[in-house]
């Protein structure tokens, strides 16, 4: 369970109140593990310091031991063969003289992977897909401009740049 600092401080409160800790963990429904937790952090000199949670984060974190040029080379074979998956590319890179293993490639293909390079969308993307895209809003933008260009006309310029004259 997640208390805030505010519940924190009022276990202390009625701990200081009481001076009985098995009263005050069974007040607030909390085990005796937890208020000891609290208690040790607790500086009874001001009491309205609030008892924020430590961060769970680590505090160093490994550096990838791979270079990268094998992960530009992952990804280039993956660019070519978006169906193999980790084994087969953790194979190839093999006979590339780039000893890597499976749980590796795995890893890195989930970086490699997490982001389409041509929409930076995530999930499965195929290039047939972005290519209609594109050649849609090609489409839609010569529409576009072909209304454009007649809304131009309609107005009494014309194409070529003198004004042309309508005769209704």
């Amino acid at each position: 369970m997640d208390y805030s600092s505010k519940h924190r401080r009022s276990w202390m409160a009625a701990y200081n109140e009481t001076r009985n800790i098995s009263q005050t963990c069974r007040e607030f429904g909390i085990t005796r593990a937890t208020f000891y937790k609290w208690f040790e952090r607790y500086d009874p000199d001001s009491p309205s310091k609030p008892l924020r949670s430590k961060s769970r984060k680590p505090h160093r974190t490994r550096k990838s031991t791979r270079s990268e040029y094998d992960v530009m080379v992952l990804a280039e074979m993956n660019q070519e063969h978006p169906t193999w998956g980790a084994g087969k590319l953790a194979n190839e890179m093999c006979k590339y003289d780039i000893p890597i293993s499976r749980a590796t490639v795995g890893r890195l293909l989930g970086k490699i992977r997490s982001r389409c390079p041509i929409c930076g969308g995530r999930g499965n993307h195929w290039a047939s897909v972005h290519a209609l895209n594109r050649d849609l809003q090609t489409f839609w933008l010569k529409v576009e401009e072909r209304k454009a260009l007649q809304d131009f006309a309609v107005q009494g310029v014309s194409t070529n740049g003198q004004s042309a004259t309508r005769s209704l």
